[in-house]
């Protein structure tokens, strides 16, 4: 990271002194112009920026906690693919899971196989390294029109977002969808986006445009192609030119998006006719609030900025003076406008909203961040000094007060917490001494240093101690080492699937009570049946004969609900029991 940092600052000074001139002329010579070497990044500094991505994400990253609920439905059903073969339609303890289709499982899938264990961190690997390769698009991206210093600075930043740091360590489609999604458009900007070099003219840009869009599509089905059609659709239209019209005319892209598409889908519906049906819920049903309404239309007006954090004073000082000069209505900047409007309005008029949704469109903002710290720092290099002393000194009482804040109220993980804390402190006050003494290549080396020995703390020292889905897991490791109970292992009614990843024996899983009880009815002889249940199942199941609690894990879930405890469950059908639930059936 430092060496990205210094590089930067040495290959493309002049970038940081001409950014502080706000004229448009003035900064359309700073855009289209400049030397052909300092649009493109070397290869070193491309492995330097990925090294720096999978260091900072892939800390801790199987310890820190247990696989989530959210998690379980794409690393379940990787697990079972490799089980039993069907990499077609997902399914979860045998039950198909339909919600979402299968890249995800796929990629997970190849890295269990890849580094032959089923650990937490190889489920998640394929996340860390989507959201490494989308730092590299954007840090390519943006050194094309903005020069190395932005194009690295974005890439550093893209890595450092909240956004990324939150979701990037789970094994779920959000980033796979954003990698897609940022490839896409990077593909489109190339072949029809004026720059420094041109446009790009090579005929397989829009065959890497038509990959990238059927690839986002089986990430998380039709969001992805609108996001990126909308945006592309709206630039055309903006721009009224007509050469880029062509680009969509490209046969074999077609072709290739047909082939990532409809052979899976055709197969899945075959296979499993439901399939369309609840794609169909999860997508518009959201819209008409048929799976709940969680925040206004105006929500992701205050989460985005939220996830942009750190930077997202940076975003709003390069928006500001991008509207000041002028400079917003060039090409480029009516790329990433259109980028961001049409995903953002679909998403805003959802009844169903969340904050990971908008992922994908952050981009853009990341490529204001870059802008506005460089225009900041070029011009702190010539303003005048601040008054260090006093600086300090705030940095000092905010830093006392929030570490004493923590101590006091004492929740878990408080020892990462202060470390981490006291670590920004530490780093904001050297980067005031740098900005003192006028380095501002120091500026950026502890800016993202402080990130990432923050990160450190949280992943070691925070996340573990809020690890509320380990209680599954571990009651998982238990029920496998026992070794007694016979296959299949019934789950009946867990709110929460999570242990269906942990879990070795094969399970015959039933989400309601009554459909246990019609399997049970159906099931000759009275040997004993081990069953993983929740605590409150606990009375249904004694109805059926002689019930003995083995084991039990601890509260689960995100609020650590003592109702959601699950249970490790040995009952003895009783002939009776079996007998009156199926004259019942049959009565029926």
């Amino acid at each position: 990271m430092a060496a990205i940092a210094t590089h930067a600052t040495a290959t493309n000074g002049s970038h940081s002194q001409r950014a502080a001139l706000t004229p448009p002329a003035s900064f359309r010579l700073r855009l289209l112009s400049g030397a052909a070497d300092a649009s493109r990044l070397r290869w070193f500094e491309y492995a330097l920026l990925f090294a720096f991505g999978l260091t900072l994400l892939g800390m801790n990253l199987g310890g820190a906690r247990a696989l989530t609920y959210h998690e379980v439905t794409f690393a379940g059903p990787a697990k079972e693919m490799l089980r039993d073969g069907n990499w077609i339609v997902p399914t979860i303890a045998g039950v198909p899971f339909t919600d979402k289709p299968p890249l995800t499982a796929w990629l997970i899938a190849g890295s269990l196989t890849l580094f032959q264990t089923d650990a937490e961190w190889a489920a998640r690997f394929p996340s860390i390294v989507s959201a490494a390769l989308t730092a590299l698009m954007i840090a390519a991206m943006v050194t094309r029109w903005w020069g190395k210093q932005v194009g690295l600075l974005a890439g550093l930043i893209q890595l450092t977002t909240f956004a990324t740091l939150m979701q990037a360590r789970l094994a779920e489609s959000d980033i796979h969808l954003c990698s897609t999604v940022c490839g896409a458009m990077l593909a489109f900007a190339w072949a029809n986006v004026e720059s420094p070099a041109g446009r790009a003219t090579e005929r397989w840009w829009p065959w890497l445009f038509f990959t990238l869009l059927g690839l986002s599509f089986l990430c998380k089905a039709l969001i992805g192609p609108v996001f990126i059609l909308g945006a592309c659709g709206l630039y055309l239209l903006w721009s009224q030119d007509l050469r880029g019209f062509k680009f969509f005319l490209s046969p074999v892209g077609w072709m290739i998006c047909g082939l990532l598409i409809v052979p899976w889908f055709a197969l899945a519906v075959r296979e499993y006719p439901p399939m369309l049906d609840n794609l169909l819920l999860h997508h518009f049903g959201r819209f008409r609030g048929n799976m709940g309404a969680h925040e206004p239309w105006y929500a992701y007006l205050y989460l985005i900025p939220l996830l942009l954090l750190p930077w997202t004073p940076f975003t709003g000082f390069a928006l500001f003076r991008a509207v000041r000069d002028g400079s917003f209505l060039l090409p480029i900047y009516r790329m990433l406008i259109c980028w961001v409007l049409p995903g953002l309005a679909l998403l805003s008029i959802s009844a169903f909203k969340a904050k990971h949704y908008t992922i994908p469109l952050l981009p853009p903002f990341v490529v204001l961040a870059a802008i506005g710290f460089s225009q900041y720092l070029a011009i702190r290099r010539s303003a005048v000094r601040l008054h260090s002393a006093w600086l300090w000194g705030a940095v000092a009482v905010g830093v006392s007060i929030a570490a004493g804040v923590i101590l006091a109220a004492g929740p878990r993980g408080t020892g990462g917490m202060v470390a981490a804390i006291v670590i920004a402190g530490v780093g904001l006050s050297l980067m005031i001494e740098a900005e003192r003494r006028r380095r501002m290549d120091w500026v950026r080396r502890f800016a993202f240093g402080t990130v990432w020995c923050v990160m450190t703390c949280v992943a070691w020292g925070v996340l573990p101690a809020h690890d509320s889905y380990r209680p599954l897991a571990e009651l998982a490791t238990r029920i496998n080492a026992r070794g007694e109970q016979a296959e299949p292992l019934y789950m009946v009614r867990l709110p929460d699937n999570a242990i269906t990843y942990y879990l070795e024996p094969r399970i015959a899983r039933y989400d309601q009570e009554p459909d246990f009880a019609e399997a049970l009815a159906n099931r000759d002889g009275s040997e004993p049946l081990y069953i993983v249940a929740p605590f409150k199942s606990r009375d249904a199941l004694a109805a059926h004969g002689r019930l003995e609690t083995l084991d039990e894990s601890g509260p689960v879930g995100k609020h650590g609900a003592d109702a959601n405890r699950a249970m490790l469950f040995r009952l003895t059908p009783t002939p009776a029991s079996g007998l009156a639930t199926r004259a019942r059936n049959e009565s029926l």
